[in-house]
């Protein structure tokens, strides 16, 4: 059988759905909530943006500066997300969705 080579299913979809997608930029203020006690919030201020990578400070303790840490960011559906304190069971999740 010849003819033309067929096209990926799911390209338009595909596309939609990476145009819409949320991203971190510079100066953005994001927050989470523990999944332990749901009255502690974390926050967190993106510094600085690469294409894999962001670099963030934890603002939640004004009296304690942290140093800015630089984590990898991960695309799912709804836009990007990262987790700034590790990959444990627990760990807080923040997302560039508003």
């Amino acid at each position: 059988m010849t003819g033309a080579p067929l096209a990926p299913m799911f390209t338009s979809m595909t596309a939609t759905r990476n145009a819409n997608t949320a991203t971190f930029t510079p100066g953005q203020i994001v927050t989470c909530r523990s999944a332990c006690d749901h009255n502690a919030i974390w926050t967190f201020e993106i510094i600085k943006r690469s294409a894999k990578f962001i670099t963030i400070q934890n603002v939640s303790n004004v009296d304690r500066a942290e140093t800015p840490v630089r984590v990898g960011v991960k695309t799912g559906s709804d836009g990007e997300w990262a987790m700034p304190m590790g990959t444990f069971s627990m760990a807080p999740v923040i997302s560039a969705v508003s």
